[in-house]
C-alpha cells in the first residue's frame, strides 16, 4: 500500500480530499483538512480496519480528466 500524499488527523488510510469535494479542495488544498471533524476520520478508519478491505468514501481526485463529464 503506497502512503497517502495528504494525510489527515492521523489516519492510515484516508486523504482529504476523500471528505471534502473538488472546489473545496480548490480553494483550500490540504488546509481544508482542517474542516473535517476528527470523528469522522476515527469511524471510517475504524470500518476500514474492521472490513479488512479498502473502503472508498469518494474518489473525485482519482478521475482522470475527462471522465464521468456530460455534454
Amino acid at each position: 500500500m503506497t502512503k497517502m500524499e495528504y494525510p489527515i488527523h492521523g489516519s492510515r488510510w484516508y486523504d482529504c480530499r476523500e471528505f471534502v469535494d473538488p472546489r473545496t479542495f480548490g480553494l483550500l488544498g490540504e488546509k481544508s483538512a482542517c474542516l473535517i471533524d476528527p470523528a469522522i476520520i476515527r469511524v471510517a478508519d475504524l470500518l476500514r480496519e474492521k472490513a479488512g478491505v479498502s473502503v472508498v468514501v469518494n474518489n473525485w481526485h482519482f478521475a482522470k480528466p475527462g471522465e464521468g463529464e456530460t455534454g
